[in-house]
């Protein structure tokens, strides 16, 4: 074995590896940030979409709360009508009264129903 017939080989295979390697390295690394382009681009998408349905989701909970809240103002107003309307029921039927048992019993009724208006 005569080392310099080896010698040539030996250059001529690690000429090969660097040139294929570069080869390797010129296509793979352009991919390789296109790749990462994309995914970059769809995590950007996929952040806008879930900001979005953020978005989307405190508004239809702030009108939930809105209707709600108007609803409960409603309701309240209603019963505070009701109370009124008894209040003044149970003072008209007790000034028409004369039997003083069930006089009593109305008083009582009324005392109670202002109590709770206040």
């Amino acid at each position: 074995m005569n080392l310099t017939s080896r010698w040539p080989t030996w250059r001529r295979d690690l000429v090969a590896g660097v040139i294929g390697a570069i080869l390797v390295v010129a296509v793979l690394v352009p991919v390789g940030w296109s790749q990462i382009q994309t995914e970059r681009d769809r995590a950007e998408a996929i952040e806008r979409d879930a900001a979005e349905a953020r978005a989307r989701l405190e508004a239809l909970l702030r009108a939930e709360h809105d209707a709600q809240t108007a609803l409960a103002e409603a309701n309240d107003a209603m019963l505070n009508a009701m109370v009124k309307s008894e209040l003044t029921r149970l003072k008209e039927l007790l000034e028409r009264e004369t039997d003083p048992v069930r006089k009593k019993q109305l008083q009582e009724r009324l005392r109670e129903y202002e109590e709770r208006e206040k």
